[in-house]
């Protein structure tokens, strides 16, 4: 006896939503890597932002306190094509 109606349905439509799911974070993940940054950057410029643009222009890149926003969403957006798995250290001694 069947106590639960559970509808079969085809693998195609199973995996539609999944590949919709996907193409839609493909085309939203860089606009959130751009929008954390720019974020961080309104941040920077409000508490540290003289102090970052001073550094930043003593090494002879002119940049004002309100480009601080800009600057740092762009660097985060560009910086999130370069994601790697990070350094993994093998400590295991072989005898």
């Amino acid at each position: 006896m069947n106590y639960f109606n559970f509808k079969e349905e085809s693998i195609l439509s199973q995996l539609i939503p999944l590949i919709i799911t996907v193409i839609v974070f493909i085309f939203i993940e860089p606009g959130l890597y751009f929008g954390l940054g720019y974020l961080s950057g309104w941040i920077a410029k409000i508490t540290i932002g003289i102090f970052l643009t001073n550094g930043i222009n003593t090494i002879g890149i002119p940049i004002t306190k309100e480009q601080l926003p800009l600057i740092s969403g762009v660097l985060a957006w560009i910086g999130s094509f370069f994601k790697g798995e990070g350094f993994k250290l093998n400590l295991k001694k072989e005898i």
